[in-house]
């Protein structure tokens, strides 16, 4: 039920598609067949990494820039994922691994703090990471969320562990809830609208004053498909982050369906505090290339 040839220097191997058929055929012939041609020193040496805030035509297009000749013993590969993209390196070659590690450092010097982290076995989602961080800190955090409707506090949640560092948070989806829970002055509401500066401001630092925590992250936006004006457009969203002595914010345009923005957003929110807890000074792509002018 199986038959190899060989065409142009190729083989060709023809099996049949029912597992149950295929099982001892690939494992008593096909493979062994194939193991005969191998050359007896070959390399499989794979190098996978976790990045945020980079896009695959992105990073290709930073690597071609800032690492032109990066060599061919090398094969680098994406692994698109939302919100993860995976990068990974392959060497099947005693030449390519003999050089990897110095264009392995080359590509982390390129993508910088982008890297959330090296894989070793399972990905670890980007909500566990900081986790951990701020577990092994002895840190808490708390959310303040309006568009993304508590995505923040779901991703956190999800985590085993998450009790540790996450108490309490906050969705407050209309401007009564933003005043009554997080004490968000009407006179901000008025004179700013909730999709804001001012207003996450009053949002962190309320969150904050509740939940007794030591980080937290708020955001306010406008995810669509309605509700967006010229001034505001659908995909402005207002982030704040940090602690209460040192908060940062950020607005960016994001004009992405509701379902993407919500999940791409609280991500964002947590790439930022991961990135105060690495004590990072680089600015993302995302805020470069999203960022109210």
């Amino acid at each position: 039920v199986g038959f190899k040839m060989t065409h142009l220097g190729c083989d060709i191997y023809c099996t049949p598609g029912v597992p149950r058929e295929l099982r001892t055929m690939l494992t008593e012939e096909i493979k062994p067949d194939i193991a005969k041609k191998l050359p007896k020193t070959l390399i499989n040496d794979v190098t996978r990494l976790q990045v945020f805030g980079l896009g695959e035509s992105s990073l290709q297009k930073m690597i071609d820039e800032q690492l032109p000749d990066w060599p061919e013993s090398i094969e680098l590969g994406f692994r698109a994922g939302m919100p993860l993209l995976e990068v990974k390196l392959t060497t099947t070659s005693q030449v390519g691994h003999d050089i990897k590690p110095v264009w392995y450092a080359k590509l982390l010097n390129v993508l910088g703090d982008h890297i959330i982290a090296k894989i070793e076995d399972t990905p670890l989602s980007l909500a566990k990471h900081i986790l951990q961080k701020l577990t092994d800190k002895n840190l808490k955090i708390t959310t303040a969320e309006s568009c993304t409707g508590g995505m923040v506090a779901s991703l956190l949640t999800k985590e085993s562990g998450a009790s540790a560092c996450y108490e309490a948070g906050f969705v407050t989806y209309s401007n009564n809830m933003k005043t009554k829970l997080l004490n968000v002055t009407e006179k901000s509401l008025n004179q700013y609208g909730a999709v804001s500066e001012e207003v996450v401001i009053e949002m962190a630092k309320g969150a904050l004053d509740k939940s007794s925590a030591d980080y937290v992250i708020a955001v306010s936006g406008i995810a669509g498909p309605d509700g967006g004006s010229k001034e505001k457009p659908v995909g402005t969203v207002w982030l704040a982050w940090g602690q209460k002595n040192n908060l940062k914010t950020v607005g960016l345009l994001i004009p992405l369906p509701r379902s993407y923005f919500q999940k791409y957003i609280a991500n964002i929110g947590l790439d930022l505090v991961r990135r105060e807890l690495i004590n990072s000074r680089q600015t993302p792509h995302y805020i470069i290339e999203r960022k109210f002018s």
